[in-house]
């Protein structure tokens, strides 16, 4: 995940991240909320079209393109 102080970083040249790992986790946990309902608005839960997977730092990525 990137997170830049637009306010006082402009070019988002710094990450600050691992400043506020609270931060990352709270927006961590609504970008899974809206992966699961399908949707970031109000109203019923949607489907999503294709598969989502969120990469977490420390992850191995997924290797879907060998499988057989």
């Amino acid at each position: 995940m990137q997170l830049y102080d637009t306010a006082s970083d402009i070019g988002e040249k710094y990450n600050v991240q691992g400043d506020h790992p609270e931060i990352v986790q709270r927006l961590t946990r609504l970008l899974e909320k809206y992966v699961n309902d399908g949707r970031s608005t109000p109203g019923p839960v949607e489907k999503n079209e294709l598969k989502v997977n969120i990469w977490r730092k420390n992850e191995p990525l997924a290797d879907d393109d060998n499988e057989n």
